[in-house]
């Protein structure tokens, strides 16, 4: 029993890590949230599972932010295919007084042998109580408002599923021998140093999944399979057997003091021929942010909204955009302030926004941007290799870690980019930016420096708007943003109000 529980958290682990793709490219990240070195992990791999079954049983409110990104090409009988395509998502969800907020989007393009396709897709959705019901107001693409009634029962009988499962899970930890443990550590790794991630500290279980690996997988879980599974099972292992290349990574993120998840991310590099047909990944990736329990609140159903919804049962969509006369429709009083609201957003955007500064000064020495790498030297810091990117495609962007020689958890992160016509080492690249924590002592070119008081920096940005504003359990951040994309965000701590970290990179 207890090897067919270790066998079935392997599995399960494989399939849900497999779920999702990625690749290795650098970019940027839409979720505004990035990865930093931590501290040397002090427990075992055992404890932190075992403290992650448990903690992950009383959910009461989540918050949600998902990105992914596809770009794939293949080949067979002449015929070229391409497709491409994004997708993200966010929303809020908590248990008590059931209530929800969501909005999404997703865009696609492909071309198939030369016939070329399109879409693009936005949602938005609430959810509230309404005393035994929960009322859902659903709109795509802009169109008018849905409502429809739920049984509230239903929104609370999926936490429920969800805590059986991890009862199940830890039950099933809680029997696992040593030698189970060396099963799983076979494929799971715990990370020996945690990462930050929005400034909390998280222990990271990395998975590598390839055909050696999948291979090993299938004799552990042999014994749970029946024959059709099974065979399924060899068949898609033959498949992946014929590729050059096969594999996919995944990394999952639990807190350091709750032990809650906080983030999935989820690569893989895929190339090669398999039955005659070329295939070859460029790029997916796929990222899930979390935050579970704390202060998270779903947003209120706009009262506008709530006025013009209409019964999504008697709803009748007019996919002619004309009445009954066929007279096309008049955009109604509403519909147009709301597009001319938009509009003007928009344009107070680009007016409100700020220029950045253009060189930090980092204990003595100055570094501009843009700078060629050399700059960077001067610092007397070493390169970490194993989270470095040492060398960058053309037209692309990477990152190089830099720590203090006597002190690897003091570093700096440099955002570089290679402007030339191949692949280049990070030293001939050119620095765009930086990520640098209170590890050392800086001040930017506008005046602002580490230690800062919250109201100093907003002084300096006084009448500007934010592009970006998080507030969290541990931290603040403020971004801001110019018209060409160029951002520089500012983190606070909670308790102190003071500037500890500053992130800045200038595309353009």
């Amino acid at each position: 029993m207890k090897k067919k529980c270790a066998y079935l958290l392997i599995a399960a682990l494989s399939v849900s890590m497999l779920a999702g793709c990625g690749s290795k490219k650098s970019s940027s990240s839409s979720s505004k949230s990035e990865v930093t070195k931590g501290s040397k992990v002090e427990v075992s791999m055992e404890d932190v599972l075992e403290n992650v079954a448990e903690a992950a049983i009383g959910i009461e409110s989540v918050k949600i932010d998902v990105s992914g990104v596809v770009d794939v090409q293949a080949e067979a009988d002449g015929q070229k295919m391409t497709a491409k395509g994004d997708v993200s998502f966010s929303g809020n969800m908590v248990k008590e007084e059931p209530a929800f907020d969501f909005e999404g989007s997703a865009n696609y393009s492909a071309d198939i042998a030369g016939e070329k396709m399109e879409d693009e897709l936005k949602v938005a959705a609430y959810g509230e109580t309404d005393g035994k019901d929960l009322k859902v107001y659903a709109s795509d693409n802009g169109s008018d408002w849905e409502v429809s009634t739920l049984k509230k029962s239903e929104f609370e009988d999926a936490f429920a599923e969800i805590e059986d499962a991890l009862e199940e899970m830890q039950t099933s930890l809680s029997d696992l021998s040593a030698d189970d443990l060396k099963d799983i550590e076979k494929f799971v790794k715990l990370e020996n140093t945690t990462k930050k991630l929005n400034g909390s500290e998280c222990y990271v279980l990395a998975m590598t999944i390839n055909k050696d690996t999948i291979e090993e997988i299938m004799k552990y879980s042999g014994d749970i399979l029946d024959e059709d599974m099974e065979e399924e099972a060899e068949t898609y292992t033959d498949m992946l057997s014929e590729l050059d290349k096969f594999e996919v990574t995944a990394s999952l993120y639990f807190d350091k003091d709750t032990y809650l998840p906080a983030r999935i991310s989820l690569e893989a590099d895929v190339d090669g021929e398999v039955e005659g047909v070329s295939v070859k990944v460029n790029e997916c990736s796929l990222e899930m942010n979390l935050q579970v329990n704390g202060d998270i609140e779903a947003e209120e159903v706009p009262e506008d909204v709530k006025e013009n919804a209409v019964e999504a049962d008697n709803y009748d969509y007019d996919y002619d955009d004309e009445d009954e006369d066929g007279e096309e429709d008049v955009e109604d009083e509403t519909t147009s302030k709301k597009n001319n609201k938009k509009s003007e957003d928009d344009e107070n955007y680009t007016a409100e926004t700020t220029t950045l500064p253009k060189s930090i000064k980092i204990e003595g020495t100055e570094i501009a941007f843009p700078s060629k790498y050399e700059t960077a030297e001067k610092l007397g810091l070493v390169v970490d290799e194993s989270y470095s990117d040492m060398k960058v495609s053309s037209d692309s962007y990477g990152l190089v870690y830099l720590e203090k020689k006597d002190d690897e958890y003091s570093y700096l992160t440099f955002s570089v980019y290679n402007s030339g016509a191949g692949e280049a080492e990070y030293k001939d690249c050119d620095i765009i930016g930086i990520m640098i924590d209170d590890s050392f002592d800086w001040e930017l070119d506008n005046g602002v420096k580490i230690g800062d008081t919250f109201e100093t920096v907003k002084k300096k940005y006084e009448g500007v708007k934010p592009s970006y504003v998080y507030e969290g359990d541990y931290h603040t951040s403020y971004s801001y943003e110019d018209e060409n994309g160029n951002e520089i965000t500012f983190d606070f701590e909670v308790d102190t109000e003071k500037l500890y970290q500053v992130d800045f990179k200038l595309y353009e």
